[in-house]
């Protein structure tokens, strides 16, 4: 990256401010499916303009980017399935939907 920038410090912040943007993106992906896009929209609001989120996300920091690699895992986490299994014990031992 920081061939591309001729900087490293502008590289850093690249980094940070792709990864801010990644992250606002996988959040409003998640919440979107699993809650709605009204809700999706008033949360990704709410954390596009919190000044922490701000300051790091134009920062030279790995901030954003573990925020981003968060995200990530959240959502390969909760949005695999579109809805939650169940388990019933009394009937066997496999998962159901």
């Amino acid at each position: 990256m920081g061939r591309l920038t001729g900087d490293l410090f502008a590289a850093a912040q690249v980094i940070s401010i792709v990864s801010a943007a990644g992250a606002l993106l996988l959040w409003y992906a998640l919440l979107r499916r699993r809650a709605g896009a009204p809700l999706a929209l008033a949360a990704l609001a709410f954390i596009a303009t919190n000044a922490t989120f701000l300051r790091y996300g134009g920062s030279a920091t790995t901030d954003m980017l573990a925020f981003a690699l968060a995200a990530a895992a959240s959502y390969a986490t909760l949005a695999g399935a579109a809805a939650p299994r169940r388990f019933w014990p009394g009937r066997s031992s496999r998962w159901r939907r």
